[in-house]
């Protein structure tokens, strides 16, 4: 469970805004800035808030955010391993089942196309799985 320290810049009947004030598990990734782009503000559908007080949230509270059901490492495996894996198997489809008889120099070509056309495959279905778990995301907010 990834937790950060943040304090609500806004609430209403919809959503509640975010300002992470103190990244928590983000301070050792490297691409922390991804995930916070626009200075930390982080709006969140009021239904996804949960946790003790939550449907009493002030503006400038501070409070504990954390984010569940969230896996670093099965994340990691998905948008890494999924399209390493594509690859190989493209390679070696292409390789041995599409082109076995197309010679020396046009072999391995084919099967690069065929690993290539793999992976871009492979990134347009972790983009679709990336938008249906996006909305899926729960957060906990303890009051600080």
């Amino acid at each position: 469970m990834i937790e950060e320290s943040a304090i609500v810049r806004h609430s209403d009947d919809d959503q509640v805004v975010f300002q992470i004030i103190q990244t928590g598990a983000c301070d050792a990734c490297s691409i922390r800035e991804q995930c916070y782009r626009d200075d930390g503000v982080v709006s969140v559908p009021r239904d996804h808030v949960s946790g003790v007080g939550a449907g009493r949230l002030g503006s400038s509270e501070s409070v504990k955010l954390r984010i569940r059901n969230t896996s670093v490492l099965g994340l990691t495996a998905v948008v890494y391993g999924v399209p390493l894996v594509a690859f190989f198997a493209g390679l070696l489809f292409g390789y041995y089942v599409l082109f076995p008889e197309a010679g020396e120099t046009l072999q391995p070509l084919g099967a690069f196309a065929t690993a290539a056309g793999m992976l871009a495959a492979a990134g347009f279905g972790i983009h679709r799985f990336d938008r249906r778990v996006a909305g899926s995301v729960r957060y906990e907010v303890e009051r600080r």
